[in-house]
């Protein structure tokens, strides 16, 4: 007969299980609800971040980081862009050149993003790489400034694989670029806007792998 000190802690584990299960539901919830906003603002954005984060994901595999922490990663880039629900529908399907108040909307993006995981306390091992996705190493990027390896790895490989998706998909504004055409611009911009290292490694290593167009 069980007795009944082991029928409470019994009860109190389930309780306890069924709130955590309870908060990750609505954690799930917001962030999807946040997710398919972006996407009915703009069509490709699910794609993006689709194909952003199995690159993002190849390339931080191939800097021997575990499946378990490749797994991480991967869903935590698929939501590297989720502070775009700050952005006007207006400015971020704008045809014409951007005003500089234009700019200033979209480079708080990154920002919303961070502030947005930390609140729902999800993937937060990686919000800083979700904060510093678009810094460059040469330190003309946003929000900081940081230079070379004072951005976080993780930042370093999204924003090889988020320049690579965007220029190889094209845009409402551009035509998409060839491969060889990528990677002649990621070769180019190495040691200014990418790290050098990565870039190769990602020439070298991740694209064999990923099928052109």
């Amino acid at each position: 007969m069980q007795k009944i000190e082991d029928i409470f802690h019994d009860s109190d584990l389930k309780m306890y299980q069924n709130k955590q299960e309870c908060r990750q539901q609505v954690k799930n919830r917001t962030i999807g609800d946040f997710l398919q906003n972006n996407y009915s603002k703009l069509d490709e954005e699910k794609e993006h971040d689709t194909q952003v984060s199995l690159l993002a994901s190849a390339l931080y595999e191939h800097l021997g980081k575990t499946q378990a922490e490749v797994g991480a990663f991967r869903k935590a880039v698929e939501v590297h862009d989720i502070g775009k629900i700050t952005i006007p529908g207006e400015v971020i399907n704008k045809t014409e050149e951007l005003t500089a108040e234009d700019w200033e909307k979209i480079k708080r993006h990154s920002q919303a993003g961070y502030q947005i995981i930390k609140v729902l306390k999800e993937h937060e091992t990686y919000a800083d790489a979700i904060l510093f996705h678009h810094e460059r190493v040469g330190g003309k990027g946003y929000p900081e400034g940081l230079v070379g390896d004072a951005i976080p790895l993780e930042s370093r490989v999204i924003a090889i694989a988020d320049a690579y998706e965007a220029m190889t998909a094209g845009r409402i504004y551009k035509k998409a670029m060839s491969r060889e055409e990528a990677i002649t611009e990621l070769r180019n911009n190495a040691g200014t806007q990418f790290d050098a290292s990565l870039v190769e490694i990602f020439i070298d290593k991740v694209l064999p792998g990923i099928a052109e167009g």
